[in-house]
């Protein structure tokens, strides 16, 4: 690369000087032997130190972009590695907020196991014994206790298998025909009783407009308002307990589809703004001391809302703390709406 701008130079300050010794208006004579021996090697002179500067600016030049790609460069990795760190600690919280709920549930599941168990096995043991102070109203409570523990326990094994299976993709989900009038009289028959033991009022409504019956898994439907319907009453002190059942014509992407809608409101503690989310979680409650005070281990909401999804639906929350809560449970009806 030098050698070969070396011979520029001299290429270019010999053609001069033979330029100015045909063209020029010394005589030739005087150019060659006076002037030449000079002006020849200073202009070679200075050609190589402005092509030294030249160069020197043309490395300085290099360098500085050099020096702005690695700042690039840098500043990508650097901002690359703040994501990379942001995730990590996000993943090592949640992770940590994981094993936190799962202790909890796990807490909470031995308690919710434990109690009925301890029921079934210290009443079927005083029956066993047929002590004689025993009498048959004694015996019909102890029996009756017995039923509902068990009946406990079935439904806490029914929800964890539900989990398990929704969660493997294994929950078999069938197609007929629901039959709509029939919803409120089961639910009513099952629910006043609650109503009545709590003090609480409890309707159930029904528009004009809803069709006689819609497709869907009629079983899976109806744990999904029992469930809903069961933390209403569980957490409502005072007040009432509603659900009222209507269509709703909803944009489902481009185009409006039909839905039937069974709102489930209460007057109950309500859920905070902040807790919508994490309530439909599995292992994770608003508030670890809810199951303390209230019981349940908080899967309900999870199954409710996995079903929803495998039934074509979804489910809506609108509560606010202190104010009761809305649960919406929108199921197709139909296609899309023209």
């Amino acid at each position: 690369m030098i050698s070969k701008g070396l011979t520029i130079i001299l290429v270019v300050n010999l053609f001069n000087s033979i330029n100015i010794t045909l063209f020029g208006v010394i005589p030739v004579q005087k150019y060659i032997t006076e002037i030449m021996p000079v002006t020849f090697p200073s202009g070679l002179i200075l050609s190589m130190l402005f092509a030294l500067i030249i160069r020197d600016f043309h490395l300085e030049q290099q360098r500085t972009l050099q020096i702005q790609r690695a700042n690039n460069l840098l500043s990508t990795q650097t901002e690359e590695l703040h994501k990379n760190k942001i995730v990590l600690e996000e993943r090592a919280k949640q992770l940590m907020l994981a094993s936190q709920f799962k202790s909890e549930f796990l807490a909470n599941m031995s308690h919710e196991l434990r109690t009925p168990l301890n029921s079934i096995i210290n009443l079927s043991q005083l029956i066993e014994e047929d002590d004689a102070s025993l009498g048959r109203d004694e015996m019909i409570l102890y029996g009756s206790i017995i039923h509902r523990s068990g009946d406990d326990l079935m439904k806490l094994i029914n929800d964890i298998l539900d989990l398990s299976k929704v969660e493997a993709g294994h929950l078999e989900i069938s197609s007929e025909e629901v039959n709509v009038s029939e919803i409120p009289e089961l639910l009513s028959l099952q629910f006043s009783v609650v109503a009545r033991q709590k003090g609480l009022e409890f309707s159930v409504t029904m528009s004009d407009e809803i069709p006689e019956s819609f497709s869907s898994d009629p079983q899976r439907v109806q744990q999904i308002l029992r469930n809903l319907l069961s933390n209403a009453f569980k957490f409502t002190e005072t007040g009432r307990v509603s659900l009222n059942i209507r269509d709703e014509i909803r944009n489902e992407g481009k185009h409006p589809k039909r839905w039937i809608v069974f709102d489930v409101q209460d007057s109950g503690i309500g859920i905070a703004k902040d807790k919508h989310l994490i309530i439909f979680e599995a292992f994770q409650q608003a508030d670890g001391t809810i199951s303390r005070q209230y019981g349940g281990t908080g899967l309900g909401l999870s199954i409710s809302r996995d079903l929803a999804r495998l039934l074509g639906g979804f489910i809506i929350l609108n509560s606010s703390e202190g104010k009761g809560s809305l649960f919406s449970l929108y199921l197709p009806l139909s296609e899309n709406v023209q």
